[in-house]
């Protein structure tokens, strides 16, 4: 389990406020009333009929987008995205292979027609043959037909209502994609107002901001629109209510400077909207200019009035429909300068020039790799971005280290590539093609295989961001030989896939790597050597490309990654991987696949078998509960355990957090309305009671460790901190949170604070979402909340750990966000999450593999679901609004893979929310001592009476403490309260007053000097 959880994924950056995401995330707001102690139960919040429960949810398929990883199949239709409307606006099909090369193929009008009839329960349109007209068809080079249609209403082209369907060689739709409207019935399209009176409306309304004049014949010929037309459209208005009617689109040119688009009701003739689309001002531009090497690049750039920006819009990837340029270019590529800001000052502003000339050749440099970068892997391995779903890719010139100093590195942190300006080692890095296309890889990497930067996986890793930072810079097998120093490097390269050695004979010189495994590194520095040992497969990659050529290679390993690597493969599994991927595109038997395994003998990497990388826990054998938090006003109660038998309130206290539970389920660990820590006896064999266990009003959140031997909490000022107190050793450690990056000794700046935290398994790990948000003093933040791993405790070295973060997921769709992060209870590999698209205000309860990479959805939601796990992995429980502003909570029947579900909803309890899934019983999981939060610390039994007292208490001692000694008093974190001497010259009784002390559960400690003993005693007020 030792970094089970490191280098997961790369940060996300998405640009949305910081709440939208969590605005529902306290629960300070609510109040208790003061009602009598006969209201209602939580057997009266039953919830008896699904229905209630499930109202105003749509359909899953309609509510995920974007992202591979996150897409349900049904009936073979995967819905890649939704739209706005929660419409599908793209759909994939798979077919049967035989059928897609069958010979016959139907007419492409046949074809379209009876593939939208297919979907048409996913469009929901009615008649979906009647609703499209084909505007036209091509074929492409791979004998793919693709089909663009106009939605139509009753003959009326419904404006920006395009789709396009893609059909296989037998002429089977096998894509949807586009944007279209779900329309009534009754619109009206018989217009009440002429085209001719439209018109002269926009003029009226044009005319009240200045004079108009004729255009004179040149200026005609310089624009589009000479003459004023107007085109009836069903429009649908962006207002709050949008609703579609009959209206007239209107382009009116007053000058060669101005291009107005009004769209006026063609039954009242009110403007229902206009916009100035400037004829020939803002727009994309190209030119040419010089990069850090002398090189002349063109350049894609962007005008925006009189100033032209490092913006590129000219790539497939770009949506400008969702874009606000130049800030948020979504599907664009974006340089910016960062200016050698740093810490609290840290700012970006855009690069500009006035008049499309740049020589800012840092800034041509960082560009043109970007899109250089982009380009490789659209174009060798039809992949849509980085992150392969045409995610922005942003570039940040002139950033400095953390303490302001020059940056002598160059990194990618999951969605921004930051370029220092070199110091002893490098140049400014900026200049490096291949070092560019290397750390950029490290997304597709996470994106894919997600291979853990540790040891052997983290060699793969690092290999594979080599492999293709030469293959886009492919003039030699060098990496870095553009920037590299030759006083630090005098190979003149950082590394050579021809020759890992790269003029050295031992690790003692810089640059060197072993080429094979009777050279591997086997120490513990650099994660298990993961820059150091990635020369063994790198040289098997060169061995191999010099056989069946670069490319032939590339796309060879590029599959091994895509489709068959997982998180935690080692090199034997990079071998199969490999020669399979070689026999999918060549045949098995090809010289491709015979080949794969020559190279890999080459490099000592020899046949064997794969690893088996699942992990699995036994289940708790005790009686399983659910907790759930009261939401109701009206109820005096705040906690409830609740089983089959029945339920059984716990606190009437006000949580400010959701409730974290022991593995043995014997108490829950929460933070008060009042910021201080609480802790609750949750076993049923137990006395109920409550006690404060950190009474500094300062904290959000706290959760317990599986074995109880370790708490963790974040406090509510924001501090960019977790904290964590080890019981035993009696101390605290603070972890400071960070971005990580795939660049040694490199961090990324960002997280604000976390919030949401859980413990794994074996109490090293924390899972944790955080709060990011970056300064750009030319437009918008960026801001976004994602999930991360924190290493924050080491078993072997018994004390904390490095806190060493990893991200779980990198490139989500824009606008999306993801946190409240959940374990399973038998798989330390699958955790459940809450989804959100801030756009849509879609939200929903997804699952992943962390291991294989696979995300799959588990059920729709409408509010934020803090999921949680049963004993068994068989259901989740969430939260969710009931349409009226009220939480309750819910659960659905989990799949065996647990990350998806059968999609059927049954509800629990009304007015609660924050469910918590435990069980009473000793697995033997967790830290392997369990010594914190109720364990007695004993050597020698005392038994204490009474116990609870009010003032006075009594401690029954034997034998073994007679003579001199010492008797403290702590709280549960171990901090002494009080102490004194005591002289106990026979066994028998010792008294002890407290008038002072105030209510709680307390450790008294007694030692003598030969013998020590403890007992817990809970004074009551």
């Amino acid at each position: 389990m030792k970094n089970l959880y490191t280098s997961v994924f790369f940060l996300l950056l998405l640009l949305i406020t910081s709440g939208s995401l969590y605005a529902q995330r306290s629960f300070d707001s609510k109040k208790k009333k003061d009602a009598p102690v006969n209201t209602s139960s939580l057997q009266a919040k039953k919830i008896k009929h699904n229905a209630s429960f499930t109202q105003g949810r749509s359909n899953a398929s309609e509510r995920l987008s974007q992202s591979r990883s996150f897409n349900p199949v049904i009936n073979n239709h995967r819905i890649l995205q939704t739209g706005e409307n929660t419409l599908p606006s793209f759909i994939e099909t798979k077919r049967d292979l035989n059928s897609a090369h069958s010979s016959a193929r139907k007419d492409f009008r046949v074809g379209c027609y009876d593939y939208l009839k297919e979907l048409q329960p996913l469009l929901k349109i009615d008649h979906p043959e009647e609703a499209f007209i084909i505007q036209r068809s091509k074929i492409d080079s791979y004998n793919l037909t693709h089909v663009r249609l106009q939605q139509v209403y009753k003959g009326i082209p419904v404006y920006a209502a395009e789709v396009a369907v893609h059909l296989n060689a037998s002429g089977e739709g096998e894509a949807f994609n586009g944007r279209y409207l779900k329309l009534p019935n009754d619109i009206d399209i018989n217009p009440s107002v002429s085209d001719h009176s439209a018109i002269e409306r926009v003029k009226r309304d044009l005319a009240k901001g200045a004079s108009l004049h004729s255009l004179t014949e040149i200026e005609k010929k310089l624009v589009e629109h000479a003459e004023p037309k107007a085109t009836l459209y069903i429009y649908e208005s962006k207002g709050l209510v949008s609703i579609p009617t009959l209206a007239y689109h209107i382009v009116y040119c007053p000058s060669i400077h101005a291009r107005w688009e009004y769209f006026i009701d063609a039954h009242t003739g009110n403007v229902l909207h206009h916009f100035n689309s400037t004829c020939f001002v803002d727009g994309p531009r190209t030119t040419n200019a010089n990069d850090l090497n002398a090189v002349s690049r063109l350049v894609n750039t962007y005008q925006k009035g009189a100033t032209y920006l490092m913006v590129d819009t000219s790539r497939p990837m770009f949506n400008a429909a969702s874009s606000t340029l130049p800030d948020d270019p979504i599907g664009g590529i974006l340089t910016i300068d960062l200016n050698n800001t740093f810490g609290d000052n840290q700012s970006f502003q855009h690069v500009t020039s006035t008049n499309n000339v740049w020589t800012n050749a840092t800034a041509v440099s960082a560009h043109f790799n970007a899109g250089a970068a982009y380009e490789y892997y659209r174009t060798k391995h039809n992949r849509n971005s980085i992150d392969s779903v045409g995610g922005t890719i942003i570039s940040v010139i002139n950033t400095p280290d953390e303490d302001g100093s020059a940056l002598d590195n160059a990194y990618w942190n999951g969605k921004v590539m930051f370029y220092g300006n070199g110091n002893v080692s490098f140049k400014k890095l900026a200049g490096s093609m291949d070092v560019a296309g290397h750390e950029m890889t490290h997304g597709v990497v996470q994106n894919t295989a997600n291979l853990e930067y540790q040891d052997e996986s983290g060699a793969i890793n690092e290999s594979i961001a080599d492999i293709f930072g030469t293959m886009m810079d492919p003039a030699d097998w060098l990496i870095g030989e553009d920037i590299v120093k030759t006083s630090a490097f005098p190979s003149g390269a950082l590394r050579s896939l021809s020759d890992p050695h790269n003029g050295g004979t031992n690790l003692s010189h810089t640059g060197y790597q072993p080429s094979h495994m009777n050279e591997k590194y086997t120490g513990t520095e650099d994660n298990g050597g993961v820059h150091i040992n990635s020369g063994i497969p790198n040289h098997a990659f060169f061995l191999y490309a010099e056989v069946i050529t670069r490319d032939k290679a590339a796309s060879v390993f590029y599959k091994a990654l895509d489709d068959y690597l997982t998180k935690s493969s080692r090199f034997i599994d990079l071998r199969l991987a490999v020669i399979k991927a070689a026999g999918d595109l060549f045949g098995t038997s090809s010289i491709e696949a015979t080949q794969a395994g020559v190279a890999f003998d080459a490099v000592g990497i020899t046949n064997g078998q794969g690893g088996n990388y699942s992990e699995s826990l036994p289940t708790n054998p005790g009686t399983e509960f659910l907790l759930v938090y009261s939401t109701d006003p009206a109820d005096p109660n705040s906690l409830y355990r609740t089983s089959s038998a029945g339920e059984t309130p716990l606190s009437t206290t006000i949580f400010n957090s959701r409730p974290s539970v022991t593995d043995d389920g014997s108490a829950a660990v929460f933070v008060a309305g009042d910021h201080t820590i609480h802790v609750i006896i949750t076993d049923p064999g137990e006395t109920a009671s409550e006690f404060v266990l950190q009474d500094e009003p300062i904290w959000s959140n706290a959760v317990i460790s599986k074995g109880g031997n370790r708490l963790a909490a974040v406090t509510s000022a924001a501090d960019k901190s977790i904290h964590v107190y080890d019981f035993t050793s009696e101390t605290w450690a603070t972890f400071e949170l960070y971005n990580p990056t795939f660049s040694e000794g490199v961090t990324s700046a960002g997280p604000l604070y976390a919030d949401a935290l859980e413990w794994d398994y074996t109490g090293e790990y924390l899972v944790y979402d955080a709060f990011n948000s970056l300064a750009n003093s030319n437009g918008a933040d960026i801001e976004y909340w994602d999930v991360n791993f924190i290493h924050v405790w080491d078993i072997e070295a018994n004390d904390f750990s490095d806190g060493e973060v990893a991200k779980l997921f990198p490139s989500l769709p824009d606008g999306v966000s993801i946190g409240d992060p959940s374990f399973s209870k038998n798989n330390p590999n699958i955790i459940a999450f809450d989804y959100i698209d801030s756009g849509t205000g879609e939200y929903a309860i997804l699952g992943t593999n962390i291991e294989t990479n696979e995300t799959n959805f588990i059920a729709t939601n409408n509010s934020l679901g803090w999921p949680s796990y049963n004993k068994g992995d068989t259901r989740i429980a969430f939260t969710s609004d009931n349409g009226a502003g009220n939480y309750e909570t819910g659960y659905v029947t989990l799949n065996s893979d647990k990350i998806s579900s059968n999609g059927v909803v049954t509800g629990l309890y009304a007015l609660t929310s924050w469910p918590v899934y435990f069980s009473v019983g000793d697995r033997g999981v967790g830290e392997d001592e369990v010594t914190g939060v109720l364990e007695e610390k004993k050597r020698v039994s005392i038994s204490c009476y009474p116990n609870p007292f009010t003032d006075e208490v009594s401690f029954l001692l034997s034998q073994e403490f007679i003579g001199n000694g010492k008797v403290e008093v702590m709280n549960l974190l171990g901090q002494s309260v009080t102490e004194f001497k005591v002289d106990h010259s026979a066994s028998g009784s010792l008294s002890l007053k407290t008038p002072n002390l105030p209510a709680g559960q307390y450790i008294v400690h007694f030692q003598n000097g030969r013998t020590a003993g403890t007992c817990k005693v809970m004074k009551m007020k």
